[in-house]
């Protein structure tokens, strides 16, 4: 994860596949749930794994149809167990998932009338449905005005805690229909960014300044602390098919979004180094769909012959060191 939002590629993926695509091929509601579920499973490779589609201006699940169309649900679910039974992993090892795939069944058990209904890969596409009806996206497209709104809405609902609240708040911040900023004072450091705000400000009296209220002074010196980043203008922003810019600003320095995540990478760095038995275990997933489309139909329609070992998920390793 890096400290500019144009280094993170699911930050780039949500900007070129998502949010940047004309509402007349994908709603407002459809792009701030498929952006939300890059974070909700974190796997990279989501949207086809739960969808089919390997194109990626494509693979968007229709949280809007899913609402209203339970055969679109089934279908989706012959299609999760399809890739799940070729060993396909749909979450990421970098967050934990448990408050997320817990709030999620609990809506399904009472959607279904069933309080002993099992976990199931599609709860959460199910429970994002739900807010397509009651009221939740309509609040997010009508009511925010400022991160910290859009972070009140999200830590409303059962499971969603701080940690997903500040980093789905921020990366629906990309998408120029909402009119929030990654660059908002208002923050959530989470454990690891504390515990780097403490080795930082040893001696600070608890209580006198909040942990957010550090990143953004992080942030406002950082001349002064950092003595020039030198950002690659590749990654100062990012412009549209139509000219535009996603950012209003150009992302040339530490911004309040990239100084927590800044602050939450290196308490993992220095665990990591202490700890180098558990790297394998920080490792991105990110998964190659290398299955024949027209086997997935034929599962589809019940008409496919699974192969006795299915093949394995292809693990690629992320480099550790900086690329940029």
């Amino acid at each position: 994860f890096r400290f500019n939002i144009l280094q993170d590629d699911r930050m780039r993926y949500i900007i070129e596949n998502i949010v940047s695509l004309p509402d007349s091929e994908l709603s407002q509601k459809n792009k701030i749930g498929n952006t939300i579920i890059s974070h909700f499973y974190g796997a990279r490779g989501i949207h086809t794994l739960v969808t089919g589609e390997n194109d990626p201006k494509k693979a968007h699940f229709d949280f809007e149809r899913a609402a209203v169309d339970q055969d679109y649900i089934d279908r989706t679910a012959k299609i999760v167990k399809f890739y799940q039974l070729h060993k396909k992993r749909f979450y990421g090892t970098t967050e934990l998932h448990t408050s997320i795939q817990t709030a999620a069944r609990n809506f399904c058990r009472e959607k279904y009338n069933d309080p002993s209904r099992p976990a199931s890969l599609t709860d959460i596409l199910e429970w994002i449905s739900g807010w397509t009806q009651d009221g939740t996206m309509d609040r997010i497209l009508g009511d925010t005005k400022s991160l910290k709104d859009m972070y009140d809405i999200l830590t409303s609902k059962p499971g969603i805690g701080e940690y997903y609240g500040y980093h789905c708040a921020t990366s629906n911040s990309v998408n120029p229909a909402l009119n929030f900023n990654h660059d908002d004072e208002f923050n959530a450091p989470g454990p690891g960014a504390r515990e780097t705000l403490n080795m930082l400000f040893p001696e600070l009296k608890k209580g006198k300044h909040t942990w957010g209220q550090l990143v953004v002074w992080l942030r406002d010196n950082q001349d002064e602390l950092y003595d020039g980043l030198n950002i690659h203008s590749h990654f100062h922003n990012y412009t549209l098919s139509d000219g535009s810019k996603i950012f209003d600003t150009n992302q040339d320095r530490m911004m309040v979004y990239g100084t927590e995540v800044s602050l939450c990478q290196y308490s993992v760095y220095n665990y990591l180094r202490n700890n180098p038995h558990l790297i394998s275990r920080r490792q991105i997933v990110r998964e190659e769909v290398d299955v024949c489309p027209g086997a997935l139909m034929e599962y589809i329609d019940g008409k496919y012959q699974f192969p006795a070992k299915a093949k394995k998920a292809k693990k690629i390793i992320v480099p550790t060191t900086n690329l940029f």
